[in-house]
């Protein structure tokens, strides 16, 4: 009891205090992974492009995750001492290009700016979540890692909240003043073709598919285009969500000036020199690794297409939904999502990871299969089968990494390979959906059957080599201990009367001097 209250006593606020930046910029982090989605729509207005041609913004941002992973790791093995700072940088270079993207004056200005804050949240991806096990260094990190990945979730699910007063509605607008502006656009054809002089006015207004195109070619003042667009009101809303990710770095400066007098342990370096000189995984080894790989690539695609095209998708299929509201069905998925993360916190403790991997996947394919079948028939269904999306998307990540640490050891090498197969999908996928989502809507729900059945099929595969590889572990696991106990032969040694105080020191010995006593007697 004494034992338990002195844990109690000792708990490391300390080291809580330092974890709550990380905790905060991984939500940051999540409003800005999310926030393109939402806001594409208005990123086409302001630009005067085409969704495809914005889809590419996913790809460059993908690239920049990739290189910021690779590039944090030369940074943080060679300055250890500065990882608060460079840490830091990434939190406030993430806010100044995340509040810089509505402001590109064209294409180029807008995929720089997505590759660098891809760059930057890519390696703040990685360095926080290494910096908080070193922080919580021979103790319990688990929690605080599902916090982690806990708050991104939370940010994933504000981001379409606080976007939808921000974004333009023109759907709306022209269904709410659809009468007035009917009525003169039905006057003005009757004037114009009243008289012959005005017949190539009509002529041009009967190619005019949109009543918005009516008002800027009539120079109507009962509906200005500026209060139907309204799409600069996300220069708003962009600088804020800035402003609030780099007002996170202040923390890590604040504990990287805490520690300059103080020295920074150099045992990771050992550590990790340790981890490296292990063998690495080789034939059933290797073929799991490569399949998981493929798992996380069509997983992690599935998941940034289906948050980041749900908005389009509600506004361009058959129900013709608003843009504020596919931004709500959007936070009904990434609700569902951070929702999830939390109760599986608790339930990872309890439940296996292959069962929860096996029922999210099914999750997946059952939400998926009712999607391409129901999404442009029934709104209820549309939300229901999204929420179920992003209750089985939600926790796929973490338990894969989970299932695997225990058949083998996750090295720096191994979480790098698994870095990149994410990355790589997330850059792949967005830009295949873009490319049909507008014209073909349900051409994306289809695309999220086929990933999600192929992600089921792929976890099925790797579970049966799991099993074995697990087996061959358990037996190669005791068999080295058993032959290195064998040599134990102090027996031959021994002077029962002047080494009996060596003896009680170890506890080997003490248990061949239970085996001797019996003989002596005899």
């Amino acid at each position: 009891m004494e034992a338990g209250e002195e844990k109690m006593e000792v708990y490391p606020f300390h080291l809580l205090l330092r974890t709550l930046p990380a905790i905060a910029s991984f939500l940051a982090l999540g409003i800005c992974s999310v926030i393109n989605g939402p806001s594409l729509l208005d990123l086409r207005d302001l630009l005067d492009s085409t969704i495809g041609e914005i889809s590419f913004l996913f790809m460059l941002g993908s690239i920049g995750t990739m290189s910021g992973c690779f590039v944090l790791g030369l940074l943080m093995d060679r300055f250890v001492r500065l990882r608060y700072l460079i840490i830091g940088l990434l939190v406030a270079g993430l806010g100044l290009f995340t509040s810089s993207i509505p402001y590109s004056q064209n294409l180029v200005t807008l995929y720089c700016l997505g590759f660098f804050s891809g760059f930057c949240g890519g390696a703040l991806d990685a360095g926080a979540q290494v910096l908080l096990l070193n922080i919580w260094k021979g103790r319990e990190s688990g929690p605080y890692m599902h916090t982690l990945h806990f708050m991104f979730g939370v940010g994933a699910f504000i981001a379409p909240v606080i976007a939808k007063p921000f974004l333009s509605n023109v759907e709306e607008v022209l269904e709410n003043e659809n009468a007035t502006v009917t009525e003169n656009f039905t006057s003005f054809v009757n004037s114009t073709t009243s008289e012959n002089s005005n017949r190539s006015a009509f002529t041009k207004m009967e190619g005019l598919s949109d009543l918005a195109t009516y008002i800027s070619y009539n120079g109507s003042s009962e509906m200005d285009l500026d209060l139907i667009g309204n799409s600069l009101t996300i220069k708003t809303l962009y600088p804020l969500i800035g402003l609030f990710t780099s007002s996170i770095s202040l923390g890590f400066f604040f504990y990287q000036f805490m520690d300059m007098e103080n020295p920074v342990d150099a045992d990771l370096k050992e550590e990790e020199k340790q981890s490296d000189k292990q063998s690495s995984p080789v034939g059933r080894k290797m073929l799991v690794l490569v399949i998981l790989m493929i798992f996380f690539f069509f997983y992690v695609g599935l998941e940034v297409a289906f948050g980041t095209f749900l908005t389009t998708f509600a506004v361009k299929c058959k129900l013709g939904l608003s843009r504020g509201e596919g931004s709500y069905l959007t936070a009904v998925f990434w609700g569902s999502f951070a929702c999830m993360r939390g109760v599986a916190i608790p339930a990872a403790i309890y439940i296996k990871p292959e069962i929860i991997m096996f029922s999210s996947c099914f999750l997946c394919v059952v939400g998926s299969v009712f999607l391409s079948v129901f999404a442009e028939t029934y709104v209820y269904l549309l939300y229901t089968c999204t929420a179920v999306m992003g209750i089985g998307m939600a926790s796929i990540f973490a338990t894969g990494l989970l299932w695997l640490e225990k058949r083998m050891e996750i090295t720096n090498r191994i979480g790098a390979v698994m870095t990149i197969s994410a990355a790589l999908g997330a850059k792949i996928f967005p830009v295949m959906v873009g490319q049909t989502v507008e014209k073909y809507p349900m051409s994306f729900m289809y695309i999220m059957l086929g990933i999600s059945t192929g992600c089921t099929i792929l976890f099925v595969s790797t579970s049966i080599l799991g099993r074995d590889l697990e087996k061959t572990n358990l037996e190669l696991a005791l068999d080295p201990k058993e032959e290195e106990e064998l040599p134990l032969n102090p027996i031959i040694k021994i002077n029962p009367e002047s080494d009996l105080a060596n003896l009680k020191s170890s506890k080997a010995a003490e248990v061949e001097l239970a085996l001797i006593t019996p003989k002596s007697s005899q």
